[in-house]
């Protein structure tokens, strides 16, 4: 969330304290006195901003002022980390093995982190660290478990509905030739599958695979829309170039090569 705020939403300094604050203070509320109806609400609300945080910070955020945009994802963050931690606490042992749980906690936080720093950087171009731990926290939520066989059979039929979309959505990818065209189309039905997840908050399978079946696609879309032709994640960010046409000095349309950072251009050349 940090790399991706920092970079896509705001350069402000310090911003990392926000999501962090957030987070530890999540540990303080699921290990609290009223960490079960705390746990409730929050697993209550986090379907309910998953609609406008995917609708507008992931298919539109251009319509939302920068402010907004990162409230919509410090809200997100901070319901996803509650369920998850909530979850964490509801199944803390006895207090003979609670030093091993906290360790195994801890170890497992300093783990996420090292990937983050040392493994994301190397094997993605991009920020999609973030997107697949949405999609992960979303996993996490609490839904009825059922024994044996029947587990494995309510997890496919979860399964069925985001899979047709996917599959859905590949198809219209081969079928049109022009997918500019249909864009407003494109981010309407986004928009309405978006929606749809609601349905599914109490199956933690559709609605985890729902969702980042979105945001794949809006992904994808980004890219084919951006005409990228190279680009690279360093230490600093991502950076892309694009090809462009811009108007030239004459008035005329002209072929450029444009240098990002994140969202930001930082000039141009033919």
């Amino acid at each position: 969330l940090t790399n991706f705020v920092s970079t896509d939403i705001a350069a402000v300094p310090l911003l990392w304290i926000i999501p962090l604050t957030l987070y530890l203070f999540s540990f303080v509320l699921v290990f609290s006195r009223w960490a079960k109806p705390i746990h409730r609400v929050s697993v209550f609300l986090q379907p309910i901003v998953l609609l406008p945080f995917i609708a507008y910070s992931f298919i539109n955020p251009a319509i939302l002022p920068y402010w907004l945009d990162l409230t919509l994802h410090l809200t997100a963050f901070f319901l996803a980390v509650m369920v998850c931690h909530g979850e964490l606490a509801k199944s803390r042992p006895h207090t003979a093995y609670l030093t091993l749980f906290y360790l195994i906690m801890s170890f497992a936080g300093m783990l996420g982190g090292m990937f983050n720093t040392f493994v994301a950087p190397f094997i993605f171009n991009g920020i999609y660290e973030y997107p697949l731990m949405i999609v992960a926290a979303l996993l996490l939520r609490p839904a009825i478990q059922k024994q044996g066989s029947e587990q494995w059979k309510s997890w496919g039929m979860q399964a069925i509905f985001p899979i047709l979309i996917f599959a859905l959505g590949w198809g219209i990818y081969f079928a049109v030739s022009d997918l500019g065209a249909y864009m407003d189309n494109i981010g309407t039905a986004l928009i309405l599958f978006s929606g749809l997840t609601y349905a599914f908050r109490k199956q933690a399978i559709s609605l985890a695979l729902l969702t980042g079946v979105i945001i794949f696609f809006i992904v994808g879309l980004r890219v084919y829309m951006s005409n990228t032709i190279y680009k690279e994640r360093t230490f600093f960010g991502v950076l892309s170039v694009r090809d462009s046409v811009l108007l030239n000095e004459q008035g005329r349309p002209e072929k450029y090569k444009e240098l990002f950072h994140g969202t930001t251009k930082h000039g141009a050349q033919r």
